[in-house]
């Protein structure tokens, strides 16, 4: 043993002696020599390193990367509609109180203001108050559709509505074109249809085929409906036979069945509110105009309505006239006219009484007559009207 190796050891026991443990980075005790000649042991295989409890767990060799199933992609959904909204009902707020009163704006030079239409809800009828309200007040408009003026800002177009009807000054027009009008016919022919009032009881339609000539007036009429008057025949000639009519009864033939008779003869009025002399459209006429002079005479008020209507396949305007004052010389509490547009005649006239307690509510009908087939100016002769 050498200097040096005793050396070496005093040093590793004095180093031994002041620590009690190693650490990591401290070197090994060298083993000790036996002799001068160093032994070197045999190579000691090591046996396997197994992990002690609590040390990390051994990683195990990656595996092969398992193959997963291809995404599935749904298909993309439209974004959702959010519903309309509603708005709410709310009041209308009140106006905030100004502190100084607010000016009305001033019209500009040429500026239009839209104006609208009064209607005054028409009274009740103080006889039947089941019963349509009692008509408008005099010089009322009815049935004429009246807009509102508007105003466009910017190029300041206007749009005006269309103006009212004066129903009275319409139909008081109306009676000076039917006038007219039967001045340019010399005769006509058709049928009439007629109802009448007659002793209290309505009597059905009865028709006769009509024949009118203007110069000398006359008329003849031969009754083809009902059948209990099928064959009655009405002949007048105004200034022969003495004013009076020539009369056949029905179910008699020849022209030995003509009577002459008074023209309020029961025989020939039975049926009818009327005389012969007082058919025809003229006479009707002139029964409508006589009627309304005689209210405006007596200062009555007199209401009247305009629409537009159809009657046998004919456009014409319709006129409903109220004379709602009784009086001894009142024709009809209403009176509807139906006036052809083509020929401006009147061609369907219907009367009715005044409403009571028990009545129809527009009133019971006193008479109706329809002209209609008509055609004009065929020369007709003396002979149709002479029995």
């Amino acid at each position: 043993m050498t200097v040096h190796d005793l050396f070496h050891r005093a040093w590793l026991a004095a180093l031994l002696a002041g620590s009690g443990t190693m650490t990591a980075q401290e070197p090994l005790p060298l083993p000790p020599l036996p002799s001068a000649t160093p032994v070197v042991p045999p190579k000691a295989e090591l046996p396997p390193l197994t992990p002690a409890t609590g040390t990390a767990p051994v990683v195990p060799p990656p595996a092969a990367p398992a193959t997963l199933p291809p995404l599935v992609s749904e298909a993309p959904k439209a974004p959702a509609v959010p519903p309309p909204l509603t708005p709410m009902a709310t009041p209308p707020m009140a106006p905030m109180p100004s502190a100084a009163p607010t000016l009305p704006p001033m019209a500009l030079p040429g500026e239009v203001k839209p104006t609208a239409a009064v209607v005054k809800s028409p009274p009740m009828n103080p006889v039947n108050p089941m019963a349509p309200a009692m008509p408008p007040t005099f010089g009322a408009v009815v049935e004429a559709k009246v807009e509102p003026k508007t105003i466009v800002p910017g190029n300041a177009s206007v749009k005006v509505g269309k103006p009212a009807i004066d129903g009275l000054a319409a139909y008081s027009l109306m009676l000076s074109e039917a006038k007219i009008a039967l001045g340019k016919i010399n005769d006509y022919s058709g049928h009439v249809i007629h109802q009448d009032r007659v002793r209290g009881k309505l009597t059905g339609d009865q028709t006769a085929e009509i024949r009118v000539k203007a110069k000398p007036a006359g008329v003849s009429l031969k009754y083809v409906a009902p059948n209990a008057l099928m064959g009655q025949e009405l002949a007048f000639v105004a200034g022969r036979n003495g004013g009076k009519l020539r009369f056949k009864p029905a179910g008699s033939f020849g022209p030995d069945g003509f009577a002459t008779v008074e023209l309020a003869d029961t025989r020939a009025t039975a049926h009818t509110r009327h005389a012969a002399s007082e058919f025809g459209i003229g006479p009707m006429v002139e029964v409508l105009e006589k009627n309304l002079t005689i209210e405006q005479r007596l200062r009555n008020a007199v209401q009247v309505t305009v629409s537009d209507y159809v009657y046998a396949n004919r456009p014409v305007t319709r006129f409903e006239v109220f004379t709602d004052r009784a009086h001894a010389l009142r024709f009809a509490y209403r009176t509807v006219v139906y006036v052809d547009k083509e020929t401006k005649l009147p061609i369907r006239m219907e009367a009715y009484d005044q409403p009571t307690i028990g009545s129809a509510p527009t009133g019971e009908l006193l008479e109706c007559y329809s002209y209609v087939n008509l055609k004009f100016n065929q020369g007709l002769g003396d002979a149709v009207f002479e029995k």
